[in-house]
């Protein structure tokens, strides 16, 4: 185990016990700088409660892991995908360290997190040499995604096909949305059939 946040006020465990646990992490993501940038998104999963997304960025700061920090909903309401993104505040040997101590910090404080859905990247800008992208790559246009998303990013009905525009909305895949929209086309269908 690296010691890789000695001067963390958090008291999370910084090592690498689950890497595998987390969803498109890279396993080789080089150190993160202070003043480095960061975005770590996740999906909460069908059975969440509600929870306020702008929450979030004031646990990850309180523990000691960043600054400038900002959570926010970015789409779904059944599957909601929420991203925290800031600065790191102490250097860490691994990236990887890195995004498992916040997945540590949301998981201790209830907080659901769909560890298949975790994206997370470092942006290095804190004087280090890494200047580049590292950590899950941001999708291709040739990359199918699960939660559909318009072109600018979240959900917009003009860009959107109807079923498209759902899914997104309700942050799932469009199969389910089609599902979903039959089932309550269905359902209205036969209250007006019955009146």
């Amino acid at each position: 185990m690296s010691n890789c946040c000695s001067s963390c006020a958090s008291g999370h465990d910084c090592g690498s016990d689950f890497p595998s646990l987390l969803g498109a992490i890279q396993p080789q993501m080089g150190p993160v700088n202070v003043g480095d940038s960061f975005q770590f998104g996740f999906n909460t999963g069908y059975t969440s409660g509600p929870f306020n997304s702008a929450d979030l960025a004031p646990m990850i700061e309180a523990a000691g892991y960043s600054y400038n920090t900002q959570s926010y909903l970015v789409s779904g309401y059944l599957n909601p995908f929420v991203t925290i993104e800031g600065n790191a505040n102490v250097y860490w040997d691994s990236g990887v360290d890195f995004c498992n101590g916040i997945l540590q910090i949301l998981q201790q404080n209830g907080i659901p997190v769909d560890v298949a859905s975790i994206q997370c990247r470092t942006f290095g800008t804190g004087g280090g040499s890494n200047l580049q992208l590292q950590g899950t790559p941001y999708p291709t246009s040739n990359q199918s995604q699960s939660v559909p998303q318009a072109p600018g990013g979240g959900c917009s009905w003009s860009q959107q096909s109807p079923t498209d525009w759902l899914a997104c909305e309700l942050g799932i895949n469009p199969t389910t949305a089609l599902i979903i929209g039959g089932v309550v086309g269905a359902s209205l269908l036969l209250i007006i059939l019955k009146r």
